[in-house]
């Protein structure tokens, strides 16, 4: 296998970080979930929409939720935002680095591939090229 360009190596971390903090928000969000149905109270399995209940909810005055742990539990859902702030910034960065990257930007285009598989795209061997390939053959220089 050739050596990755800069570029390359640079998608591959941004990816992994990416993903790792995806993980640890589902995961936060989780918990948060699980802790507050103990309380009575029930999320939504979607992130934006759990994010947002339990905001609300930890916003209300103090109902069956002790005192001692809401702030505990506020700052689990402010370190959510964080890495949501941090995923969004990532996504900024994909996109400006395969933003002249034609094939990256035709993958986009198909439904259920978004930009971190596109991005993906550059930095993959030529045998897992082909299975972009096989999805549309029409896209060039993937084979």
């Amino acid at each position: 296998m050739p050596a990755k360009s800069l570029e390359q190596q640079q998608v591959l971390v941004l990816h992994r970080l990416r993903s790792q903090w995806m993980s640890t928000r589902h995961r936060y969000l989780n918990t948060l979930r699980g802790l507050l149905r103990e309380f009575g109270h029930r999320s939504s399995p979607w992130v934006r929409v759990a994010r947002t209940r339990i905001a609300h909810y930890l916003a209300q005055p103090p109902q069956e939720l002790p005192a001692a742990i809401r702030p505990l539990l506020a700052q689990m859902l402010s370190e959510v935002k964080e890495l949501e702030h941090h995923i969004e910034q990532i996504e900024r960065d994909l996109t400006a680095l395969t933003r002249a990257d034609p094939v990256v930007q035709q993958l986009r285009q198909i439904p259920g591939i978004g930009l971190p598989s596109a991005a993906l795209r550059s930095v993959l061997p030529s045998a897992m090229s082909n299975a972009f390939h096989a999805v549309d053959p029409s896209l060039p220089g993937l084979a």
